[in-house]
């Protein structure tokens, strides 16, 4: 379990030096560096009282600017500099107090910067939690293994006492940290990956495992969590749970009491059933044994996904009806749990488990030599990145590829087949994992577009939560109303199909269900 976290981190020289640079820089707000200020925004218990070094009020969008800049240098990285203070009233750091309260509420303040404020934030919290772990000597891979070990009956009830602390305004650092992490969407930490010296993701999902051996979990989190294994049951009976997950009563108590809302509605398809109607191949040790030597070159099996298989049945057909009239011999994964929702929300001991169980399936397979390929660019990526930072020392990973990055590899063989679409111009909207793993992965859906004589353009947008627009709007939802990409829009996210089609009823299909379109559109000779 990890320590209660409310000891005042020692006073450094750095503080009075990042004042320093600070003023030197041009900074046109306050600074507060003196005990009256201090005591002021501190509370009368003496028994929680901490005193900053000094209070900071920027004034301007200029202003924002040189603290992001200043705190981002590596000399001022170890500092306790935190922008806001405990919803109790409590100061949560003797370091500097950040307050960006005013400008933060300014909607003319450019959003791109609001963005980077909420990071530097993220960050510094991140940092100072990590800093105040080792000044305790606290062996983070040791508790993690201990976790992982426990029974859980045995650690609720000290959960429960810990938690019933927190509601009662208990103080702990640890607090902080959980509501900025859980605080900002999964498209914003795809975005800091590139601009942190902290892997923000695996430190999220670190700190939840070991945050949540200390307090009680919400229950959203074991349904987002577990969703993996509760929907191949749940959907088997689509109609009545649609009806009822879409009714509104039910969406305002899952709203209210479960932080849940606008839930998503199974396919109308079962993905077992239409299978069968449309003589879909299962990958089995046995149907692969099957393929002769010259079909085993254009063979390929597509990786199951929750999202896709449940949620979006229809683009999992429309894949495999894809690939085979390009002429590839495509065969379908048996479905198993990949465990990303489990590791987000830092369920490791689940997630390991459900890892394993999905790599020996997956390996059993591999020893045919077929090559892998995933729809969903998020759930793939989890094989080269959280398979391979907790499995890649015990066992060989097998590769997963991005379904453009493998068809970009058959150039030869599309290029040979007698396919030739009617000429149209369409607009992806690649989702991040796409951009940020590979430079070539979103050029590799415009290459295979003009092989089959179609032309595809790069939308440019952030994720489809990220605001950066004067207006409020993303970029997404910009390109969303454009009339002229009006029935043009691509896009490879699960979430971000789903988003454009709760908050604008706007219908986007995959890269691939354009390709069959066109591909079904093609005369037969």
């Amino acid at each position: 379990m990890i320590p209660k976290l409310s000891e005042a981190s020692p006073f450094q020289a750095k503080y009075l030096s990042f004042i320093e640079r600070l003023n030197a820089s041009g900074f046109s707000g306050d600074i507060h560096p003196d005990f009256t200020n201090a005591a002021t925004l501190s509370i009368d218990d003496p028994l929680y009282q901490t005193l900053p070094q000094a209070i900071i009020s920027p004034k301007s969008e200029q202003d924002i600017r040189s603290l992001v800049e200043l705190s981002a240098l590596e000399e001022f990285q170890d500092i306790a500099f935190l922008s806001n203070r405990a919803k109790n009233g409590l100061l949560i750091t003797d370091g500097l107090i950040i307050d960006l309260s005013k400008h933060m509420a300014d909607s003319k303040l450019d959003a791109s910067l609001k963005l980077n404020v909420h990071s530097s934030k993220r960050t510094l919290l991140m940092s100072e939690w990590l800093r105040r772990i080792n000044q305790q000597k606290f062996d983070l891979k040791k508790a993690s293994k201990a976790i992982k070990r426990s029974h859980y009956l045995i650690s609720f009830f000290p959960k429960l006492k810990n938690t019933i602390s927190k509601r009662r305004g208990d103080y702990d650092f640890s607090n902080e940290v959980y509501e900025s992490m859980m605080s900002f969407s999964p498209c914003e930490f795809c975005i800091d990956q590139g601009s942190s010296n902290i892997e923000i993701e695996a430190f999220k999902t670190n700190f939840l495992e070991l945050y949540h051996s200390r307090y009680l979990r919400p229950f959203k989190d074991y349904l987002i969590g577990f969703l993996e294994f509760i929907s191949p049951v749940a959907s088997i009976f689509p109609k009545p749970y649609n009806w009822i997950m879409g009714s509104r009563w039910v969406n305002r108590i899952s709203n209210k009491y479960l932080g849940l809302s606008n839930s998503t509605q199974f396919s109308k398809l079962n993905l077992k059933k239409e299978m069968v109607r449309r003589g879909i191949r299962l990958a089995t040790p046995l149907s692969i044994e099957s393929l002769s030597p010259k079909d085993r070159l254009r063979a390929v099996i597509v990786i199951q996904d929750v999202y896709t298989s449940y949620f979006e049945t229809e683009l999992v057909l429309d894949t495999m009806e894809m690939l085979s009239r390009l002429g590839f011999q495509a065969y379908l994964a048996p479905y198993t749990p990949n465990g990303k929702p489990l590791y987000k929300l830092g369920f490791m001991k689940s997630f390991n488990r459900a890892a394993r169980k999905n790599l020996d399936m997956i390996q059993n397979l591999s020893f045919y030599g077929l090559p892998f390929i995933g729809i969903d660019p998020s759930m793939t990526l989890t094989y080269r990145s959280e398979y391979a930072k907790n499995f890649s020392t015990s066992r060989q990973i097998p590769t997963v590829h991005f379904m453009q990055d493998w068809l970009a590899g058959k150039k030869e063989h599309l290029i040979k087949q007698p396919l030739v679409c009617e000429k149209s111009t369409y607009y992806l909207m690649a989702h991040e994992s796409e951009k940020t793993d590979s430079i070539t992965s979103t050029q590799n859906w415009q290459e295979i577009y003009r092989i089959l004589g179609l032309e595809l353009h790069i939308e440019k947008v952030n994720c489809f939560s990220t605001i950066d627009t004067n207006e409020g709007k993303s970029s997404w939802e910009e390109a969303i109303v454009k009339q002229e990409l009006h029935d043009k829009l691509v896009a490879t996210g699960y979430f971000s199909r789903k988003q454009a089609k709760q908050l604008n009823n706007v219908d986007i299909p995959h890269p691939a269900q354009i390709l069959l379109k066109h591909l079904r559109d093609i005369p037969i000779i």
